[in-house]
């Protein structure tokens, strides 16, 4: 598997015309948003925290991947991405120094970084 890790493609990845925090709400045109859940902690909404304690991180694609991706923003697919991972201002910062990883990588090490901080999901 091949995955482009240059920070031009991270950069490019990070301008897509997805969703990002803080720009839409949790339900927008009929179609229902996936609300911030921290992958560490769990901190939610539900908990009586503001949207902006919370930020959507993207982790890399393989060029195939891309590719699909490109085909379905073409279509018009909705949905929230499984290389996007959201995160509590508190593990925001660990998840952004993985997001150069393959996103597949990425969750699977931060799963174990969770189980070593004794985090529960």
């Amino acid at each position: 598997m091949s995955i482009d890790r240059s920070e031009e493609a991270h950069a490019i990845r990070r301008r897509s015309p997805r969703y990002r925090s803080g720009d839409v709400p949790d339900y927008l045109g009929g179609v229902a948003v996936r609300p911030p859940d921290c992958f560490i902690c769990q901190r939610s909404l539900r908990d009586g925290e503001p949207y902006s304690s919370f930020t959507d991180v993207w982790f890399a694609l393989t060029p195939e991947e891309e590719a699909i991706r490109r085909e379905q923003d073409r279509q018009g697919w909705v949905g929230h991405p499984p290389e996007v991972e959201w995160f509590c201002d508190k593990h925001s910062a660990l998840a952004e120094e993985h997001a150069h990883l393959h996103w597949r990588e990425a969750l699977e090490l931060l799963a174990r970084q969770r189980g070593q901080l004794g985090e529960a999901r």
